[in-house]
């Protein structure tokens, strides 16, 4: 089933001079994938991502989601930026707890959903610990976390895990994936990094530099859970970087022996 669809989607900033970000885009996101959007930046992976969070409106074409024209957010979409943008006087259960309690979930299914999701994203024993006191990971952990707690039919993921570490990246990619296999969720991620993009992905969307648009969609076809220094996963990353704007073949080296 089709979940979001665009259609000759283009967007324009208009400002001292105007800026055209997208052009007529076609994408459909099919209910339960893990799509990712993968392009250089500056080409509009994040308006594309702020288009289905309802937070702009296309200039041309239209966007749907489950059928109705996007006009505004909702919580059946939620967003995890790269800053996890958590609030400093909160503890890791209030930040988790404050989008339930704006809209006036009772307590104890509060309670019992805080106690859930800190589980499911690995925090236990932090859930009193304000967002100074953690690292990087796991600040994106309570985002995620807050990004679940209404129950959204699809996660918006800028490029969640480009501010982190190598080690830490992959661990939280490996996270992810986890809690996308136990809750079903619609996944759209945004990313430059072409390992990661093959690494969590059914389906790759590389999109032009701007202004941006599609100019391929790669399907996977690798099982999972998937090896990351396999043979699958390093053709995948060579097909992806192919498709990319201003990619050059590199020359193979050889050495002779005496």
């Amino acid at each position: 089933m089709t979940l979001i669809e665009m259609r000759d989607v283009g967007v324009t900033y208009n400002g001292s001079e105007a800026v055209q970000a997208l052009d007529g885009v076609d994408l459909a996101v099919r209910e339960g994938e893990f799509l990712c959007v993968l392009g250089p930046s500056g080409c509009g992976k994040t308006t594309l991502l702020n288009l289905v969070a309802g937070f702009i409106m296309p200039t041309t074409g239209s966007i749907r989601f489950d059928g109705r024209p996007i006009r505004e957010p909702g919580p059946d979409r939620a967003v995890v930026f790269q800053d996890a943008a958590l609030f400093p006087w909160l503890s890791v259960a209030g930040n988790v707890d404050v989008a339930m309690r704006m809209a006036g979930r009772p307590k104890h299914e509060r309670v019992q959903t805080i106690h859930r999701l800190i589980e499911m994203v690995g925090l236990e024993g932090f859930e009193n610990a304000h967002p100074h006191e953690l690292s990087g990971g796991m600040r994106q952990r309570v985002a995620i976390a807050r990004a679940l707690a209404l129950q959204p039919r699809v996660l918006l993921m800028d490029e969640p895990f480009g501010a982190l570490d190598a080690q830490t990246r992959e661990r939280l990619q490996d996270e992810l994936l986890e809690i996308w296999e136990r809750t079903k969720k619609t996944v759209l991620f945004v990313t430059h990094n072409v390992a990661e993009a093959a690494y969590l992905g059914d389906r790759i969307v590389v999109l032009s530099s701007r202004p941006g648009t599609v100019i391929a969609q790669i399907n996977a076809g690798l099982p999972r859970p998937r090896e990351r220094l396999s043979d699958g996963i390093r053709d995948l990353e060579l097909e992806l970087m192919r498709t990319l704007p201003g990619y050059k073949e590199q020359p193979t080296l050889t050495t002779e022996r005496t």
